[in-house]
């Protein structure tokens, strides 16, 4: 994922500028997350489940306290 690069990418910048990648990330994943929830339902599709899990993962790896 290319968001997930830029932040492995910048590893040694300041601590701003890595916060500003995570809070980015966060802006952009946090609304997928909120509007599908955290559970995965019998009847999702294969895309459903990767995009639930995807958001989440980026959202936990974003360091998002929720």
């Amino acid at each position: 994922m290319g968001l997930g690069k830029l932040k492995s990418v910048w590893w040694e910048q300041p601590e701003e500028v890595r916060r500003a990648i995570d809070k980015f990330r966060v802006k952009l994943f946090k609304p997928i997350v909120d509007r599908m929830g955290f559970e995965f339902g019998e009847d999702d599709d294969p895309d459903t489940r990767q995009l639930r899990t995807l958001a989440i993962s980026v959202a936990a790896g974003s360091e998002d306290a929720e």
